[in-house]
């Protein structure tokens, strides 16, 4: 049985001047026997509460006769907190000054200090008698006034002096009783998302935090420099503002959202949760051989101890059980072979050296840390014996998870529970939906033209159905496809799946002639990471992003562009002149696939543009048909004409919404990987998002932007 705190913020009803005037007295004696006690205490090396009470009681007594006696009591408490924290951090070499600093006042209040009268005011002893004060409630207090909390002895209070109020801290206390775990949830704390192991299925949420703490340091740097150039160092005006930007309460809303969604799960599984065990400052630790400023400020900002002690304050509120194990190597050794993973060109997928599996770095340090808390090894919990990772009949052939379900920042801060994310159509999934389309479409092309071909498809009926229709060859394993054919065409929906498919394929290759066709949109990073893999054995590469629609690679017109190799190109240029109706050679990868992005970041853009237009048309009673007409006379009507009919009815698919967002989720990665902002893309991803979640995923992607005007039509129009 253990005992959890919660502190709930309730603010009083505006007092009356005179009323507020009590306690703006309180206030100043309050401070005044904080800064006495302060000095005292730091002078003569006390941290006890009991023996500087005993020392200064009588003292402060008799120089305020006026105020009830517990007053003493709370100050002495708030002083000997105080002068501990001063040592704590003037033993780390953090306290610039010989004494701490008096800035702010909250008073300390005890059970003889304030009592509650009924649920919705509040009594104060004061030095002129007892005071009632009327509280705003809110529903965040009446949860916990109806939910088994009760409320503790102590309280504090601050002034708002600005709307002559006070805020009051009220403290409630629950007993929960931490019950038997069944089995783990595992959860690697990264700089920009979280991996969570549940089960034998891996999820990474994407958490931003590098993004909003480079975003408020090139703030920050911006006001400082412009008010200090204005102003002065010493400017107050540039402290309010700074002090006024929400990056840790942007922060602290991820973290708590985020140990919502992992303890939910864990509880009811009946789980315990593993946790690294970082030590006290994890991130000082880190920065020790990091001479970037930026990139020590990131990494002090990035929130892995904030994100563990979210999850642990929400796993001890609900009675799971946590479990802390050293972290150390948990992303380096092969869960199966213990032997070292292999990463290359900042890849946060490696192979392992001795078995030759796929590993995403996240996927494999959540499988590390479960199998050490299961053998006990630095686990309070007792030992369940070892995991069985690799289920595989086939030597060194794991069928555990190496990749993860990706979870946008979009998708998980919408939805509170696991359960509720899995349900929606954003969360990857290890199938070929959607891409299948594009590549049976190219299949018709290529059968048109006589070429004779095959299929391999993880879901090996999907390819059944193709050769059906179209004819051809069904291959069960792509060694096979790649040996007996002069190039294969790659479509995957997400880079894990080329990157899989590239290492399936070098893996077992013997020698020869193989040519990899990466025709599908993956980030700059994993086309030379496939790359890499597959040169190694010797097979050629070559990027082939294409443009177009399905209806587009059945009818072979797709614009491609290309990268390889020059002798590689000159090879395969005539099987791509066959679906291609133009065919550009920009250079080595990753050329072709970076074009491709940016191509995108254009292209699917002017949906998000005419939703907020025509959001905004609607809000003011503006009919949409008028901004076609004068859109005619201008240079870009010709692309709201394009658009428009797409944007307000639906029409077939031919191009995803889901696929939309998934691309711009690479195009702001790959932006972000090089140090640059990316808040367009940021925001795209975002709309196509929600969009998704609310049942336009699977929908043409212009027809996302229906979502929003509907919104706006649903609010009504201002007259």
């Amino acid at each position: 049985m253990s005992e959890v705190t919660r502190t709930v913020i309730v603010k009083s009803t505006s007092l009356p001047r005179k009323l507020f005037r009590v306690f703006i007295e309180l206030e100043g004696m309050y401070r005044n026997m904080v800064e006495q006690l302060v000095l005292y205490a730091t002078r003569n090396k006390l941290t006890s509460f009991t023996r500087l009470k005993a020392l200064k009681y009588r003292e402060l007594r008799s120089l305020y006769p006026q105020l009830p006696s517990h007053y003493v009591y709370t100050v002495c408490q708030d002083a000997s907190t105080r002068t501990k924290s001063f040592f704590k951090r003037r033993n780390k070499g953090l306290a610039k000054k010989d004494y701490p600093e008096v800035r702010k006042v909250s008073i300390w209040l005890d059970d003889h200090l304030w009592r509650m009268r009924g649920l919705t005011s509040i009594e104060i002893a004061t030095h002129r008698d007892w005071v009632v004060v009327e509280l705003e409630q809110h529903k965040h207090y009446w949860r916990y006034l109806n939910s088994g909390w009760r409320l503790a002895s102590e309280a504090r209070v601050k002034l708002d002096k600005r709307n002559r109020r006070l805020i009051i801290y009220l403290v409630f206390k629950k007993s929960v009783e931490i019950y038997g775990s069944k089995g783990f949830i595992s959860v690697d704390v990264n700089e920009n998302h979280v991996a969570v192991l549940v089960g034998d299925k891996a999820f990474l949420f994407e958490t931003g935090f590098k993004d909003i703490v480079l975003g408020y340091y090139y703030r920050r740097k911006r006001i400082q420099e412009r008010y200090d150039k204005l102003y002065g160092v010493n400017c107050r005006i540039k402290g309010k503002i700074l002090r006024g930007l929400g990056e840790r309460r942007k922060k602290n809303d991820l973290k708590w959202k985020l140990a919502n969604i992992v303890v939910r799960v864990a509880r009811e599984k009946q789980y315990a949760v593993i946790l690294e065990e970082l030590g006290e400052e994890p991130a000082r630790e880190m920065i020790n051989h990091i001479g970037d400023d930026q990139l020590r400020h990131r990494i002090y900002q990035a929130s892995f101890k904030g994100v563990q002690k979210a999850i642990e304050e929400k796993a001890r509120e609900h009675g799971v059980p946590v479990v802390y194990v050293d972290p150390r190597n948990t992303s380096r050794v092969c869960p199966i072979h213990n032997a070292k993973i292999i990463y290359s060109n900042s890849s946060r997928v490696g192979r392992c050296s001795k078995g030759g599996e796929l590993w995403h770095r996240d996927v494999v340090a959540c499988y590390n840390l479960l199998l050490r808390a299961r053998l006990g090894d630095g686990s309070n919990a007792p030992s369940l014996g070892g995991l069985v990772v690799d289920g595989s009949p086939v030597p060194l052939g794991s069928t555990a998870t190496h990749d993860p379900a990706v979870v946008t920042r979009a998708l998980w801060a919408r939805w509170k529970s696991l359960e509720g994310i899995t349900k929606h159509p954003e969360t990857p999934t290890n199938t070929l939906q959607g891409q299948t389309v594009m590549g049976s479409n190219l299949a018709k092309c290529l059968s048109r033209k006589g070429v004779n071909l095959g299929y391999y498809n993880r879901t090996i009926d999907k390819a059944k159905l193709v050769a059906r229709e179209i004819g051809g060859v069904v291959y069960d394993d792509p060694l096979k496809l790649i040996a007996e054919c002069e190039a294969v065409v790659v479509f995957v929906p997400r880079e894990e799946d080329l990157l899989e498919v590239a290492s399936m394929i070098s893996r077992k290759f013997s020698g020869g002639k193989g040519v990899f066709i990466n025709a599908s949109t993956v980030t700059p990073q994993a086309s030379l990471e496939a790359l890499k893999i597959l040169s190694d054995r010797g097979i050629d590469y070559v990027e082939a992003p294409v443009y177009g629609s399905s209806s587009e690679a059945s009818d072979c017109r797709l614009v491609t562009i290309v990268a390889s190799e020059k002798r590689v190109y000159n090879a395969v240029k005539d099987l791509l002149e066959l679906y291609s109706s133009r065919v550009y050679y920009v250079g080595e990868p990753p050329s072709a696939i970076v074009l491709k992005l940016a191509l995108n970041n254009i292209g699917l853009a002017f949906p998000a543009l005419l939703a907020e237009s025509i959001m905004l048309l609607e809000a003011y009673s503006v009919d949409y048909k008028l901004l076609l007409d004068v859109a005619r006379e201008l240079w870009f009507g010709q692309i709201i004409e394009r658009y428009i009919e797409r944007v307000v009815s639906e029409k077939p698919v031919r191009f995803k919404a889901l696929w939309a967002m998934k691309d711009y989720s690479y195009i702001s990665r790959s932006l972000r990987e090089r140090g640059l902002p990316s808040m367009i893309s940021d925001a795209l991803t975002s709309f196509y998002a929600v969009a998704s979640v609310n049942g336009y995923g699977e929908k043409d992607y212009p027809y996302s932007a229906n979502y929003y005007i509907s919104l706006a039509r649903k609010r009504g129009s201002i007259k």
